[in-house]
């Protein structure tokens, strides 16, 4: 990132309770949201996260001597992309990742492809190709955003196929958006673009993937580490009560799906983690903490269940001689149609066993929401009566 003005990595590393260091002969700061701050130049700052220091000496060297950049083809593209209109962009290169194996298990299981009698063979294909995506953000007077989806070999589904397809995958990803759902989606050759206004809600969640790890860094030259006065005190709490419920009101508005919004929970957990606590009311504080708790165990709830799930679908698979080797088993000892009906019966137990530990989720889910809820009306109410301001 490049600054106006250069900002010593001592006042970093205090400010956040770190400590300094010297990395490829420039000077850095470790903080404890497991970050280092590096010194590229004297108005040019680098940061990495996670802090592993050797990744950090390698990366620091690169920008030292202006080695080739380490980034693939793809990668560079997308950074070349905002230069010329978006503010945001998001790039995931993910060539040769994809297990063929396991997207034509998920493939099979997709309600899409089944009601689109689609080609899971050929849906597998076109998957396994896929080179990466691109999110981009522009704003103006709103925001828009734009997915597009790259791949080596060309789209044979429709728009329709695609959009059902990739919300799934968003889901199964635990990464929803609101909104994407009503995004225009087009299907050209090699590639699939989703488009759509971007509401705050959900530009908010994504730029919790964009944080810079630490809260002090915008106003360092303004800390004030004195005793707070009531005003002070009463302001930051303020500010820090309408973040939190700000974030827990969109998890809460956006939480229809069962099962597609963990990975939000834990990011919007360290959200309120890094929130800034100077002269913040203690009692307040104490509800930030139970509230990050409540989030992790919701979100803890939604990975147990997943993996309760596939154990249990294992077993069945096991114990049954069913899934897609039990389909071909029956299709070749049992006759066509007892193996299909072997088939039919594996799928059906499997997918009780997904919805559930699903149901499970669920209610972890709501009864937590209601705890937040509940603790968050005492909380205004204390903190309004304490201050002598509408909370």
């Amino acid at each position: 990132m490049g600054l106006k003005e250069s900002l010593p990595m001592r006042l970093i590393a205090k400010a956040e309770g770190g400590y300094t260091d010297t990395i490829q002969g420039m000077e850095a700061a470790w903080v404890p949201s497991d970050a280092y701050f590096v010194e590229i130049a004297p108005k040019t700052m680098g940061l990495m996260h996670p802090a592993n220091r050797q990744a950090v000496s390698r990366w620091a060297e690169t920008q030292k001597t202006r080695a080739t950049s380490p980034l693939s083809d793809y990668l560079l593209g997308a950074v070349s992309a905002v230069k010329t209109g978006p503010q945001i962009v998001l790039a995931l290169d993910v060539q040769n990742s994809v297990q063929p194996h396991r997207v034509h298990q998920s493939l099979s299981q997709s309600e899409v492809v089944q009601k689109q009698k689609l080609d899971v063979d050929e849906i597998t294909a076109v998957i396994t190709s896929m080179k990466g995506l691109k999110l981009r953000v522009t704003i103006t007077d709103k925001a828009r955003g734009s997915l597009q989806v790259d791949f080596g070999k060309p789209v044979t589904f429709n728009e329709r196929a695609a959009k059902g397809l990739l919300l799934g995958a968003l889901t199964n990803l635990q990464t929803e958006l609101p909104g994407v759902e009503d995004w225009d989606v087009k299907v050209s050759g090699n590639t699939i673009l989703c488009s759509g206004d971007t509401e705050p809600d959900a530009l908010r969640r994504i730029l919790s993937m964009l944080e810079i790890p630490t809260t002090k860094f915008s106003s360092l030259k303004e800390q004030d580490t004195n005793e707070a006065t009531g005003d002070v005190m009463a302001r930051n709490s303020l500010a820090y009560f309408k973040s939190i419920t700000k974030l827990t009101d969109d998890l809460e508005k956006n939480s229809k799906s069962s099962r597609g919004d963990n990975y939000w929970m834990d990011r919007y957990a360290q959200k309120i983690d890094r929130l800034p606590i100077l002269h913040v009311d203690p009692d307040l504080l104490d509800f930030g903490q139970k509230t990050v708790e409540t989030l992790r165990v919701m979100s803890g709830a939604r990975k147990s269940a997943n993996m309760s799930s596939g154990v249990r679908q294992s077993n069945i698979v096991s114990s049954g001689g069913g899934g897609y080797d039990g389909y071909n088993n029956g299709y070749r000892n049992s006759g066509y149609y007892n193996g299909r009906a072997n088939a039919r019966s594996t799928m059906s137990a499997m997918n009780t066993a997904k919805l559930e530990e699903a149901a499970g989720a669920s209610s972890t889910k709501i009864e937590g929401f209601r705890r937040i809820n509940n603790a968050t009306s005492e909380m205004r109410r204390l903190m309004t009566e304490r201050y002598n301001i509408e909370f």
